[in-house]
């Protein structure tokens, strides 16, 4: 028997949620292959940790929340944020450290799946956007509180436990970036 409560639309967001984090960890090793220590450093790692919680903003919401007018505003908001984010990111380490072709192809893949993974969410849940503007059948709710058919909780815990890696892995990568400014920093003083 299948299990009903993870039906192709959840199997659909589910992959697409564990690729973007899979192509996070791939950046990463980008990251440690072009020495960002050495590079761009701490400056271009904090916007990665800026993105992350960018990201979870949105993701958990709209995982662990009934889909009202506000976790749709959180949701698209968190979407747009990362972008600008991602090109502040972007702008700011392409001139100091190479960004290979494969590192700019998994960046394709990491803005692509962020905008599918908001299209299905809005095109699955029109009524809260359409409130927004005055449309659809549905009044402006501004109420958040906890889904009554979240994800099944086998996925949240492989969820939580590779975006956990990953968290870990960019805040690894943060120190290894302020470590090696400070070690530099006591060289050129000496």
């Amino acid at each position: 028997m299948v299990d009903q409560s993870f039906a192709p639309d959840r199997l659909i967001l589910g992959t697409l949620l564990l690729s973007w984090i899979a192509l996070g960890w791939a950046d990463w090793q980008q990251h440690r292959l072009s020495e960002i220590e050495a590079t761009s450093g701490w400056r271009e790692s904090r916007w990665h940790l800026l993105l992350a919680a960018e990201a979870a903003c949105g993701t958990l919401a709209g995982m662990f929340l009934e889909t009202t007018s506000l976790v749709m505003l959180i949701v698209v908001g968190a979407y747009v944020a990362h972008e600008v984010t991602t090109s502040f990111d972007v702008g700011y380490a392409a001139p100091r450290r190479n960004v290979s072709a494969t590192e700019q192809r998994i960046h394709d893949f990491m803005t692509a799946i962020p905008l599918a993974l908001v299209l299905i969410f809005v095109i699955s849940h029109p009524g809260p956007l359409l409130a927004w503007v005055g449309m659809g059948d549905r009044p402006l709710d501004l109420g958040m509180k906890l889904s009554t058919d979240p994800p099944p909780l086998w996925f949240v815990v492989i969820f939580l436990a590779c975006s956990g890696l990953n968290a870990l892995a960019y805040a690894q990568e943060l120190v290894r970036c302020v470590l090696t400014q400070h070690r530099t920093t006591e060289v050129q003083l000496l």
